[in-house]
């Protein structure tokens, strides 16, 4: 490593860090506001049910059922994380057919409707893959829980020397330049910082009323 290849080796390293704090704290947020939600609900609901115990027993079993119900809404939103965070795909499965599985997810957890034309690609190294499946999921997310989507197109494609990968929502879409502080919030910033980390350039296009494309550009390794 030469002497000016070292300051690009740390900001490389930064970058990762800072990626990395984001995920934590947007994980933080989704736990609050999901799974430890529907718990701290759950002990209300069970001290009221022992005040019915006694007093009221028919209106207790209907609390009992809203609580199952509440419950089993909290193990899903568990399940969703664990399988947010299980491994990238390896060479076992692929990317593509990794990519297949998330959009079988959204469409039979959420209703969502997803359209892929996506394609194996030649010269993707494992951390490109990495950061495509992770840019994909961030994208499905923000699809599923923040715009309101009923549609999304994934297309994965080769043009000439470079991958692009296309995600379009036909969700509410959002105003980038008033959204700018929000953008943590949204993902946005830990899909940047992972493009950049593997030489891409990821672009963001929206409007109200107009849904969100997201498209990544990154080179392809090239054969010897």
């Amino acid at each position: 490593m030469t002497r000016d290849e070292i300051p690009s080796a740390r900001d490389a390293r930064l970058r990762s860090l800072e990626a990395q704090e984001l995920e934590r704290q947007r994980l933080a947020r989704e736990i609050h506001d999901g799974p430890a939600q529907v718990l701290a609900n759950a002990i209300f609901e069970l001290e009221y049910c022992e005040q019915l115990a006694e007093r009221e027993p028919e209106k207790l079993k209907r609390e009992l059922s809203r609580l199952k119900e509440d419950m089993r809404a909290g193990l899903i939103e568990v399940r969703r994380f664990i399988f947010d965070l299980r491994p990238a795909p390896g060479a076992e499965m692929g990317l593509v057919s990794v990519l297949h599985h998330n959009a079988e997810n959204l469409e039979k957890r959420y209703g969502i409707t997803v359209t892929l034309d996506v394609e194996p690609l030649d010269g993707l190294s494992r951390p490109q893959e990495t950061a495509i499946y992770r840019i994909v999921q961030e994208a499905l997310r923000n699809a599923q829980k923040h715009s309101g989507a009923s549609k999304v197109t994934i297309r994965l494609k080769k043009l000439e020397d470079a991958a692009c990968v296309v995600i379009e929502d036909d969700g509410v879409g959002f105003d980038i330049d008033l959204a700018s502080g929000d953008l943590a919030h949204y993902g946005l910033v830990s899909m940047q910082e992972r493009a950049q980390l593997i030489g891409g350039e990821l672009q963001i296009t929206s409007a109200p009323g107009k849904g969100t494309v997201i498209t990544l550009t990154l080179p392809l390794e090239q054969p010897l």
